[in-house]
């Protein structure tokens, strides 16, 4: 029903699925759906204590680095694993965890306040933003807010 259209926004679909262009708007909805999923729901898989371990992004609060061992702080555990930080960062692939100093990234859904030099996660946990990522991490941290 055309004329619902707009009483339906206040749901946020997706996409609309009309009985006439049901194979086209099916397909593009499920597209949609999709790189929702694959972009809010990405897993990462890694080694920890000799298994293979996954975990979902939203999980990670912070990363850490040190020398070639990375500690990946999520809510009910702190994993480790090793490989560089750089090639983490590749891995996690997501605009949502960004850097804030060489050494530790986070991801913005956990962040509850920031400062010129520090932010605040929701854990309690105090990190400091380094002077030459200070600009970036206001900026993605807006952006953030914004979607």
């Amino acid at each position: 029903m055309n004329d619902m259209i707009f009483d339906s926004l206040i749901v946020q679909p997706f996409y609309f699925i009309r009985k006439d262009n049901f194979d086209r708007d099916m397909k593009i909805a499920c597209t949609l759906i999709q790189k929702y999923i694959n972009k809010n729901h990405k897993i990462i898989t890694f080694d920890f204590n000799g298994k293979k371990t996954a975990i979902q992004l939203s999980d990670i609060i912070y990363l850490e680095s040190f020398l070639h061992e990375i500690t990946i702080h999520a809510p009910f555990n702190d994993y480790k694993y090793s490989s560089t930080f750089n090639k983490m960062m590749s891995l996690i692939n997501s605009t949502n965890i960004i850097r804030i100093q060489k050494s530790y990234a986070v991801n913005l859904f956990w962040v509850k306040e920031i400062y010129k030099e520090e932010l605040l996660l929701r854990n309690g946990v105090t990190l400091k933003i380094g002077k030459k990522y200070q600009q970036d991490v206001l900026a993605s941290y807006k952006e953030y807010l914004l979607k």
